[in-house]
């Protein structure tokens, strides 16, 4: 005389999820982004990237509460590829010049060229996505004890000589730069008097205590910013 019952299935849920965890961990594979560095004239790929990978937790706890409720389904893993943010492909078509920006320096004295040229040396720089850099921050201050050199600057409505002079004309060639290459400008003031080696509000003036220059990338690669100053 046999009798049935009926016998509800159980299984401990949070032993499954461990068990997806421990499977993550173990199958969890970063992704590599093509490595750039500056090198002397332009930027270098020296390194390719590699795809990552991970487990996808969710469509895996799917899958096993229905092998054990049901007896079917995959027993393959759903691992989804994880892309890098920098391809060696999209690194290779990226490293090419975006804009070029010049500004005459010929009518300067060696003083102040000397000041032009110090106060961009700073800027052979990469810039990485969301990156802000300050003009002052990263000069630093304008004094004989750096380096600088006295020269013509302005002060107010009238020129005198100040340590540093110059230096706005690097901060304004940096600016033109900047607005060509799509570079977001947080901070940019103008001179009190107009200047002669950029056009009407394309200037950029820069002091230690009021007046800066700075930007943001807001763009989705880093860029590369080369300087040089030459007797023109």
């Amino acid at each position: 005389n046999p009798v049935y019952f009926d016998a509800p299935l159980q299984y401990d849920e949070a032993l499954i999820d461990a068990l997806i965890e421990s499977m993550y961990q173990a199958l969890y594979r970063a992704p590599v982004n093509a490595e750039i560095i500056m090198d002397s004239d332009r930027p270098e790929l020296i390194g390719d990237s590699a795809e990552g990978q991970e487990l996808d937790r969710g469509a895996a706890k799917e899958q096993i509460i229905s092998l054990i409720e049901t007896g079917e389904g995959s027993g393959l893993l759903p691992v989804m590829t994880l892309e890098p943010d920098m391809s060696t492909e999209l690194a290779q078509s990226g490293l090419e010049l975006i804009v070029e920006y010049k500004t005459d320096v010929s009518a300067r004295d060696y003083n102040s060229r000397f000041n032009v040229r110090k106060a961009l040396q700073y800027f052979n720089m990469r810039v990485s996505p969301g990156e802000t850099i300050d003009f002052n921050a990263v000069v630093g201050p304008r004094s004989e004890a750096r380096g600088f050199r006295e020269a013509t600057e302005y002060i107010g409505n009238t020129t005198g000589k100040g340590f540093g002079g110059g230096v706005c004309q690097a901060s304004s060639t940096l600016y033109g730069a900047l607005l060509k290459a799509g570079m977001t400008i947080m901070s940019r003031s103008p001179h009190s008097m107009t200047v002669a080696y950029v056009d009407p509000s394309l200037d950029a003036a820069v002091t230690e205590t009021s007046k800066n220059l700075v930007f943001k990338n807001e763009t989705a690669n880093p860029i590369f910013i080369y300087t040089e100053v030459t007797k023109e």
